[in-house]
């Protein structure tokens, strides 16, 4: 979709992303320390297609942080040659007073599936 500017030139206009209203929220056990935690899993959509799918994994290690993952690609088939996986942990990090954002390894806990790309 583009649109003009006042002067006329092209403007992109960014798509419209919304979460998917019937995600995954299954109660799962940490393999690390036997505790129970929520992990939930959805797609996002950008303009009502499918673009991207998340797994939030919830924990509560002593202290509230989230595991989440995040494939970007093209989806409706057996086809992940242009999937890309990205990590992050959101939670407590040394030396800061508020919880914050790490890159980690992508899908760790889930294996070498093909569909993280």
């Amino acid at each position: 979709m583009t649109a003009r500017s006042r002067a006329g030139n092209l403007l992109s206009v960014p798509p419209t992303l919304t979460f998917d209203t019937e995600r995954s929220v299954e109660p799962k056990e940490c393999a690390a320390c036997g505790r129970g935690y929520v992990l939930a899993k959805g797609f996002i959509y950008a303009d009502d297609e499918p673009h991207a799918v998340y797994f939030a994994a919830l924990h509560n290690h002593g202290v509230p942080e989230a595991w989440i993952d995040v494939i970007l690609g093209t989806f409706g088939s057996a086809d992940y040659s242009d999937h890309v996986t990205f990590g992050c942990r959101v939670g407590p990090i040394e030396g800061q007073t508020e919880p914050a954002a790490s890159a980690v390894p992508a899908a760790g806990p889930y294996g070498a599936a093909p569909i993280f790309g």
